[in-house]
């Protein structure tokens, strides 16, 4: 979504006798003059922020959408008095910004109701009706260009819902999705209108924060906790989340997620129901070298056969095309030199790799006497 006025309200769809009407108010010399027409008057300069949104989809600063909006105004009047003929400010737009600046590198022209129905449906999560993933990601990136242009902090929370499972086992998918739109209803009260929530997917909700820091975005991370917790207690469900804050913990996207993702672990594997500012330590056991061919059986899902990336005296990890759910509990051996160890063991992280692959952090709950280690 646009930037209008340093936060993420939804754009508003102009009608073309709107557009008219503020290209009206650019004189000759390159000056806004007059009033803004009634229909506009509650957006103040937001009205060119959602105009150049309606003309191009590109997101631009206050200040900077009014000035480029006067520049295509100007530019549909010279190519009008060259061609002798009305151009249209959406035409002159759509050339302004792919043949003069080149903001644009594809241009394709589509019909705007039919664009608005689109973009929702691949912006919108079907079951919880807030954001999908894509509109994180189209919010993050535009984010992140204005918090590196003015050295604002930013903050990057994720949510996911504990014991979420056992009320999909028990009471059905329709219970489920019932509670997340309700969990996601919570989120967007405890929030600002200038944030952005969104699913993330399964039950992980991820919150954007402009303009944000670290103590800031950990009272909104509390209170979005506690209010889960009261209103979602009757289903026994609550919440563990993990912060990021840009550009202490990253200046990316994959840094930032990654930061509060592993922070988010560290919450589940410190008993849930928390908010965690830091990342679950992978690297706080001693490795060896060594590779093992394991069998892994989670609660869940059927036995694998595979082997270690990084063998510890706390835990191990290794590579699957189907990962186990953070904070549950899997059994397995070891393939050693001395015969097969068997252990119990808690995913502490799941994060993918490349496309369809995942790397898995266990830690020991348990192994048998003679085995590698017991935590």
């Amino acid at each position: 979504m646009p930037d209008f006025g340093g936060g993420w309200d939804e754009p508003n769809y102009l009608r073309d006798e709107d557009l008219a009407s503020l290209a009206d108010m650019v004189d000759s010399s390159g000056q806004v003059t007059g009033a803004l027409p009634t229909s506009l008057e509650g957006m103040g300069l937001q009205a060119f922020s959602h105009a150049i949104w309606n003309l191009t989809y590109l997101r631009f600063d206050l200040e900077e959408s009014r000035e480029l909006f006067v520049e295509a105004v100007l530019h549909a009047r010279k190519l009008e008095a060259k061609l002798g003929r009305p151009v249209g400010l959406a035409l002159a737009a759509a050339d302004f910004f792919a043949n003069v600046r080149r903001d644009i590198h594809s241009p394709r022209l589509i019909d705007l109701d039919l664009f608005i129905r689109l973009h929702q449906a691949a912006t919108k999560d079907p079951i919880t009706g807030i954001g999908n993933r894509r509109a994180y990601r189209e919010a993050l990136a535009t984010e992140l260009a204005r918090a590196e242009r003015h050295g604002f902090e930013m903050v990057v929370l994720l949510f996911d819902l504990d014991h979420f499972k056992r009320v999909n086992d028990e009471q059905g998918h329709a219970a489920g999705d019932r509670i997340l739109q309700r969990a996601a209803e919570i989120i967007e009260r405890s929030i600002r209108r200038s944030d952005l929530v969104a699913r993330w997917g399964g039950e992980e909700f991820v919150v954007l924060m402009p303009q944000t820091d670290m103590r800031h975005g950990l009272e909104a991370a509390e209170r979005i906790r506690r209010n889960i917790e009261q209103e979602l207690g009757w289903a026994n469900v609550t919440t563990s989340g993990g912060i990021a804050v840009y550009p202490q913990h990253g200046t990316e996207e994959h840094t930032l997620f990654s930061h509060a993702d592993r922070s988010l672990y560290r919450a589940k594997a410190e008993g849930r129901n928390r908010i965690s500012t830091e990342p679950y330590d992978r690297r706080r056991f001693p490795r060896t070298d060594d590779s093992f061919s394991i069998r892994v059986v989670p609660q869940t899902s059927a036995a694998e056969t595979t082997t270690t990336n990084n063998v510890g005296e706390g835990g191990f990890s290794f590579s699957t095309e189907r990962p186990p759910s953070i904070s549950s509990l899997v059994q397995g051996s070891f393939d050693t030199d001395q015969g097969s160890k068997p252990f119990v063991g808690r995913v502490v992280y799941v994060e993918e790799s490349k496309s369809g692959q995942y790397d898995v952090g266990i830690q020991f709950v348990e192994t048998i006497s003679g085995g590698l280690a017991a935590d």
